[in-house]
């Protein structure tokens, strides 16, 4: 008997789901609330976990062809002496190569041969009594054996699996994205200090992606201008950036910076994944990755379609890397130690006073 799952939301999460369920014989729907197809966006940082996952799924050739290589991170003061870099090729070796693509790429790359009804969201899920039936926006009614909700940080299918709401980040509540001409970087770079914090990263030919905020927990201002107000001090590469930003025709994308975590991610035949679940801030590079998850059919003893959200949970294996086969370099330039908490971190390498909390395969030398 087939089984019909109905996938919430078309974005990394989504489509890396309908990908893998659709592998796995499932009649799958996908809806997405947003009208049209998915635009370019600005940059996705996908470390070698999320590639992983990608290949898996069969995509990430493609993904890796249209975006920049990763081999190399620097961590800089606001002044931008360098505090240490950390050498990604060998971080990630024998996982998968780090990439920085444009976020379209990648959902393009996913929904190759999908069907998604696109302008169509959830009103409300009701799982009673025996099989879900999802109201849509369209006054259509969607009847399913499982509802996966990967609709994003406000997702509306949450609230069938728990009563919750978003929480502003511990390090920034809020951020400004952009893409502009490449000031000068040739690796990714972030430049941190005075409660600020700013990336860049090669993310197309000739083209840098740019994320900069507040850190330690403070307030990125809604108006442009504080863009420039911020980072005047910081080193040229960083102010040629804001300031291209600020001189393109369209303003820099600003947006909350928001976590969720909740104890389950799961009630009777509702699942969530991605964002719904369990959303991060950007500064991590992870949530690319959590959200590609590569589904493996298992021996897992569940006999029936009841028990079904709990194997598929415990299915979803985190394309977590293993174990380097050689420790990878992470060079520490002498002098104060950065601030654990004023980075925009990725793999959690700092100096000495941090070297205890080190994974086991690092070292600094």
């Amino acid at each position: 008997m087939t089984r019909r799952v109905l996938v919430v939301g078309a974005g990394v999460a989504g489509l890396a789901t309908a990908r893998a369920l659709r592998g796995a014989d499932f009649e799958v729907t996908v809806v997405e609330r947003r009208p049209g197809a998915p635009l370019p966006g600005l940059g996705l940082n996908l470390p070698g976990n999320a590639v992983r996952a990608l290949d898996a799924l069969g995509v990430a050739e493609q993904v890796l062809a249209a975006g920049i290589p990763v081999t190399r991170r620097e961590y800089r003061t606001a002044r931008g002496r360098l505090l240490f870099a950390v050498d990604e090729s060998s971080y990630w070796a024998g996982v998968a190569p780090s990439v920085c693509v444009r976020p379209g790429l990648v959902l393009d790359a996913l929904g190759t041969g999908q069907e998604v009804r696109r302008g169509v969201g959830v009103v409300r899920v009701d799982t009673s009594p025996h099989r879900p039936h999802v109201a849509l926006s369209d006054g259509s009614e969607e009847v399913c054996d499982l509802v996966v909700g990967a609709d994003g940080v406000h997702s509306t299918v949450r609230g069938a699996v728990v009563a919750t709401t978003p929480r502003a980040s511990v390090m920034t509540t809020a951020s400004w994205r952009f893409v502009v001409p490449n000031p000068g970087v040739d690796c990714w770079t972030a430049w941190t200090g005075g409660g600020l914090a700013l990336l860049l990263i090669p993310v197309h030919a000739g083209e840098a992606y740019g994320y900069a905020s507040s850190s330690k927990g403070g307030a990125a201002g809604a108006d442009p201008r504080w863009l420039a107000q911020a980072f005047a001090r910081f080193p040229t590469s960083a102010r040629r950036a804001v300031e291209a930003a600020l001189e393109r025709g369209r303003a820099p994308y600003h947006s909350p910076v928001e976590e969720i975590r909740i104890d389950t991610w799961h009630r009777g035949p509702v699942v969530l994944v991605g964002d719904a679940a369990h959303a991060t801030g950007p500064v991590w590079a992870q949530g690319a990755a959590h959200a590609s998850t590569t589904y493996r059919r298992r021996r897992t003893g569940c006999r029936t379609w009841s028990g079904f959200p709990t194997v598929y949970l415990t299915t979803w294996l985190p394309s977590l890397a293993p174990a380097p086969t050689g420790p990878p370099t992470v060079r520490c330039a002498s002098g104060p130690e950065p601030d654990p908490l004023s980075a925009p971190l990725v793999s959690g390498a700092l100096c000495r006073r941090t070297a205890a909390r080190l994974p086991a395969g690092i070292r600094r030398r």
